[in-house]
């Protein structure tokens, strides 16, 4: 594609030099919009200024903790909320959470699909204890 003179080659499917598959996805209309208006000179120039954006965020702006773990100690959260207020003992149905964690990772709120052992792991660092088809606060 020829735009302002320029020409643009970029696509999903072309390995840009230097930038994870994922990198790549979110770069490409930045790029090509960087250089058709003339912030960068060329693809090389764009990609080793990003690499440099994408290191600083990876190694100062690290996340301290998974966003599943973050979303599963909300719905927590609420459980145990709703149990104080109702007088009974916080749990959480198997499935009902298994639903939950697929929800957000089709809604995009997570990138990698969850798995049972890292929701095993994340209820037990909550004080849960899988007990016949229910999360049961120990």
């Amino acid at each position: 594609m020829v735009l302002f003179g320029l020409n643009f080659c970029l696509s999903p499917a072309r390995n840009i030099k230097g930038l994870t598959s994922s990198q790549r996805a979110i770069s490409l209309d930045l790029i090509a919009v960087g250089i058709s208006s003339r912030i960068w000179n060329d693809e090389a120039e764009a990609v080793k200024d990003l690499k440099q954006c994408f290191e600083w965020i990876e190694n100062d702006l690290k996340v301290t903790q998974s966003p599943l773990k973050d979303l599963i100690g909300h719905l927590v959260k609420q459980e145990e909320t709703n149990a104080i207020n109702g007088d009974y003992n916080p749990s959480l149905d198997a499935n009902t959470l298994r639903s939950y964690a697929q929800n957000w990772y089709e809604k995009g709120w997570l990138l990698d699909k969850p798995h049972s052992k890292d929701i095993v792991v994340i209820m037990g660092e909550h004080g849960y204890k899988l007990n016949k088809g229910k999360w049961l606060k120990q």
